[in-house]
This record gives C-alpha cells, structure tokens and sequence, in this order.
C-alpha cells in the first residue's frame, strides 16, 4: 500500500510540478537526498537503540495484561459485576488487538533480517508469555470472590497487586532495557494464600499457569542488557525467501473477485477523473483533488465515510490555524520552528487518530509553501480547503458507485470460518495428550486463530453498520450471533484451563464429539453447505449426563451445550436475514 502510495503521488507530482527535465531532475535529486538524509538518521537510532520500536510493542501487552488483572481487583473489591465485565470485554479486546500488531511487526522484521537472531527468539517467548498471562486473567473472571473488605479478599487484592507490579515492571524493563523485574512478591502472595487455603483447585491451574509464564519473561527481560547488538549481525537485510509465492499471488489478486483488485481499479479511476476535473479550470496545485482521492478512498464504504470526515474536518481545522499563524509568524525562522512542532505533532498523532493527524498535516505543508515562496497568496489556503473537500465527496462516489463489495456478501463465510475455528480449538482440547503440561504450541496456535477469525467476524459487522442501509439491512440480529460467539469463546477457554492438561475420560469423550458435531453443523449451515432444517438436531442444549453430573468438568460442558444451542438459534436469523427468507425456503426444500 505505502508503495502504491508513493508511486502515484511521486506520478502526479512528475505530470504536474516540473516545467522540463531540468526542474525533473532537480525534484528527483531532492527527494533521493530527503530519502538519504531519512536513512542515515534511522540508522543512527538504530545504532543507539536497536528493535526499540518490537519491544515497546510487546511492552504494551504487558501493559494490556496488567489492566486485565486490575479489572479483578475491581471484581474483588465489589464493583458493580456488569460494569466489570464490561471494562474486561473492552481491556482484553485491547490486549488482543496490541498482540496481533506486536506478532505483524516481529514477522516483519523477522523476514526482512532473513537469519535467525536470539532476540528475536526472547521477542517471541515474551508475546507467549503476555498471551497466556491474559489467558490464566481471563479465565478466573467467573470466579467467586471472598467478601469485599474480609481478610480473605484482602489477600487476594495484595496477590493481584504483585501481579500487576510484576507484569508492569517487565513492561518497563522492555522499554528501558533494565534488569528490575519484581516477581518475587507475587510468588509469595500466592504461597500466603495456599497457606491460607484460599486457592480453589479451579484456580490452582491458571494461577500457576500465570507465574510459570510470568518467570520465564522475568528471566529473558532481565539477561536483556547483557544482549549485544551487533551492527553487522542484527541489522535486518533482504532475504530472497521473501520474493517466495510472489507471482502466485499476484495471479490469485488478478481477477475481478479480488477486493484489492477492485480498490486498485476504483482509485485509478477515480482519481483520473479527479485530474481531469481539476484540469478542466486549470487551477494551480492541481495535484490536491486527485491525491485526495487516493488518500480517502478505502476498500470499504464504511472506511471511506470514516475517512471522509476525518480527512475534510482535519483540513478545515488545519486551514484555520494556518491562516492565523500566516498573519503571526513573521520570519523564515520563526516559520521553520513552527513547522517542526507541527511536524512533531502530525507524527504523534498520525497512528492514534488521523483527523488530529491531518490537523497537524495542514499547517506543515501550507507554511512550507510560504517558506519556500514568501509571496505565496493567503487564497491559496482556501483552494486547498475546496480542493480536499471536491476529492473527499469524489471518493465518496467512488466507493458508493464504481463496484462496490459491500460486507453483507462475505459477512457468513467469515462466521463460517469464526465457528470452524473454534471447533478446530475444541477438538484439540478434547484431545488433549494428559500429559500434564499446562500449555502446547498447537493448542495456543489454534487459541490465536480462533481469536482471530472472532475479530474479524467483530470487525466484519461494524464495516457493515457504516455501510447505508439498503446494503446492510436489520442488523439487529447480528449483534446476538457475535455475543453468542464471544460467549462461546470465552467458555472454551475456561475449559481448557479447568481441563489443566489432562485427557478426558470416554464419556467425556462422548460429550465433545456430540459438542463438535453441533459447531460443525452450525458452520456448514453459513458457509451453505446443507440447509438451516440441519440446524432442528442443535437448537437443544446439550446437558451433562451419567458421570458428569455436578462434575468440574460436567458444569463447562453444559455451558458450553447452552452457547453451541444459542449460536445455533442465533445462526437461523443470522442466515434469514443476509441471504433473504426465499433463499432459506428454496434451500430448505433442497435439504428435504
């Protein structure tokens, strides 16, 4: 994407700005200069700091996981339950979110090194390690707490405390590269409470889930300023296997079906009839409008609506300021140091929220223009508030009018894929090994996918609600199947960890292959492979029978019964609305 980017804006500006190839080659000469100068000071910091930026990423998941563990302080110290499960929802969305960000960055880094590095490697071990301390939080939330205020709730407040002091210090051993990491408190608040009796055989696993992984982070973080980081040796380069599969999917993205060849054609498209438009008045910066519709343009209706308003109220705001510090600012100095703060902050902002983002933008290239030309009109500044406004409604149309893919065609695929995925994380569970470890490498791979397919389906549904209403329909619905899900995952992971690495009896077995058989039928049912009549056999909760009665395990698999029978409930509307009751009656008939 930032090369597309690139290559279109460095077009533009090569069919608009220069006036002969001597101006070309001037423009070409600065930006390869620019470009320099950018790498060389990247290289400095590099030097000084090396994969700073992996390990502030994974130190916001530490940070994430430590939020998660004060939501149990909360529950423990009496806070109202739904505001609670509420802040726990919303923190391990948070958690999940800087995980997926740290795992894309390391990859990349990962393959543009090309060589194994043992950095690297702790990087890996350190994710683990955030992940399944998330894990053990998340699966205590249903836990019966000792009274607010009792002597029992206060040590389990103190235990939570050197948690949480655990898992921030290794945040900020992270970001600092120090070697003070306190784990120690929070092994001796769990032993007080062992003492005391106070840790359920139902927390016993987790817990110690938490402080096995929490050890293992402590003593990579703190051997981490003894690391070298040689120049030569870890600075990231080429690798060949990067090129791997690239002509395969460039032939896979070539077609018509392809959201992305889809988006490419509608940008080409709309931002030449933005030149042409804008050529039509022989207007100067005539690059404004076309580059405007290649930056607000998205792939989704719903992105492009966000970025429209984003875009078009950052400029407004931005154009004011500029006009004001136009009559202010006097002197090319003045003018330069105004330009780096502004620069700072369009940096700074530009990844927490692009309207604040282009708000700073604004003034650095307005104010760059009259640097570069003093005599420059203050009617200039209103053209680029016309200019930007013309592509962002040009855009608009775009995403409306030129083949559009709106979210209502792919949105049963991805619950499909969300519901195979946590069927596929089931059966690993079920067959478990027993052999008492309390993770595996396979189990967390399917945890991780399951978890993500969950959010893109979360993901799937707000691009939807963006979208206008004729696309979309009644999207009440909807919600009940992705809360359905969401319940369905969180309990899944509860018996894992209830399960704590042992293997299931056979009529527990039995219990699991019958839990199985019902996702499977829900997810054959939305990617339209038999008709919703197949969906009759699940809609009933399955209950624990024969041994399992007020058995541990038989109370999750009875949960689990309830959230597969009200998913499958759920998934009759979720199909009668996106495909259309004819559709669900034709196919009904077929499945007779």
């Amino acid at each position: 994407l930032s090369t597309g980017l690139c290559i279109s804006i460095m077009f533009l500006s090569g069919l608009i700005v220069p006036l002969s190839t001597e101006h070309a080659a001037a423009y070409a000469g600065y930006y390869a200069i620019g470009g320099v100068w950018a790498m060389a000071f990247q290289m400095t910091l590099w030097r000084l700091r090396p994969y700073w930026g992996i390990f502030h990423e994974i130190a916001s998941c530490f940070e994430a996981c430590a939020g998660l563990v004060g939501t149990l302080d909360l529950q423990i110290a009496g806070a109202d339950p739904a505001a609670v499960r509420r802040r726990m929802r919303r923190r391990h969305k948070t958690l999940r979110e800087a995980v997926r960000a740290a795992e894309t960055t390391l990859e990349g880094v990962r393959a543009g090194a090309g060589h194994v590095m043992p950095v690297l490697d702790r990087a890996q071990l350190w994710l683990a390690a955030a992940s399944r301390e998330a894990m053990a939080v998340v699966s205590l939330r249903a836990t019966v707490w000792p009274a607010p205020g009792t002597p029992a709730a206060r040590m389990w407040q103190e235990f939570l405390a050197a948690w949480y002091a655990a898992l921030s210090s290794i945040s900020e051993a992270l970001k600092d590269r120090r070697a003070e990491v306190f784990v120690s408190q929070a092994h001796a608040a769990y032993d007080a409470l062992e003492a005391q009796e106070l840790v359920t055989p139902e927390m016993r696993a987790p817990l110690r889930l938490a402080l096995q992984h929490l050890d293992a982070a402590a003593e990579s973080v703190t051997q981490l300023s003894g690391l070298r980081f040689g120049w030569r040796e870890d600075l990231p380069r080429l690798s060949a296997s990067g090129l791997r599969g690239f002509g395969s999917t460039l032939r896979a993205q070539l077609n018509f079906r392809s959201i992305t060849f889809r988006h490419a054609l509608r940008v080409a498209v709309a931002s030449g009839f933005g030149l042409w438009f804008i050529g039509t008045f022989s207007a100067g910066h005539r690059m404004w409008l076309p580059m405007t519709v290649i930056l607000v343009l998205q792939p989704e209706f719903g992105a492009t609506w966000k970025r429209l308003w984003e875009r078009a109220g950052g400029t407004l705001v931005g154009v004011l300021i500029a006009g004001g510090l136009y009559f202010l600012v006097g002197g090319t100095a003045g003018e330069i140091v105004v330009i780096a703060l502004f620069c700072f902050g369009m940096f700074f902002f530009e990844r927490i929220n692009y309207g604040l983002g282009v708000v700073m933008l604004t003034p650095v290239f307005l104010l760059l223009l009259k640097v570069l030309d003093p005599g420059v009109s203050l009617q200039l500044y209103g053209f680029r508030l016309l200019d930007t406004l013309g592509g962002g409604v040009l855009a608009l149309a775009a995403a409306y009018l030129l083949w559009p893919l709106w979210q209502r065609g792919s949105f049963l695929p991805q619950c499909a894929a969300a519901v195979r995925a946590q069927r596929d994380y089931l059966a690993d569970v079920f067959s478990l090994p027993g052999d008492g470890e309390l993770s595996h490498p396979e189990l967390m791979r399917l945890r991780h996918m399951a978890e993500r397919e969950g959010d893109n389906v979360e993901a799937s549904l707000r691009r939807m609600l963006a979208e206008p209403r004729r696309s979309r329909g009644d999207a009440r619905d909807l919600f009940g199947f992705v809360a359905f899900l969401r319940r369905l995952a969180d309990n899944a992971l509860g018996f894992a960890v209830e399960l704590a690495g042992s293997t299931l009896s056979p009529a527990e077995r039995r219990q699991g292959d019958e839990l199985l058989q019902g996702l499977g039928t829900i997810a054959d049912v939305l990617d339209g492979k038999i008709g919703v009549v197949g969906l009759n056999a699940v809609q009933q909760p399955l209950v624990a029978t024969g041994t399992l009665v007020g058995a541990p395990l038989g109370r999750w698999f009875e949960r689990l019964g309830a959230d597969t029978a009200s998913l499958a409930a759920s998934t009759r509307r979720v199909v009668a609305l996106i495909e259309g009751s004819e559709v669900v009656k034709a196919r009904q008939g077929l499945s007779g």
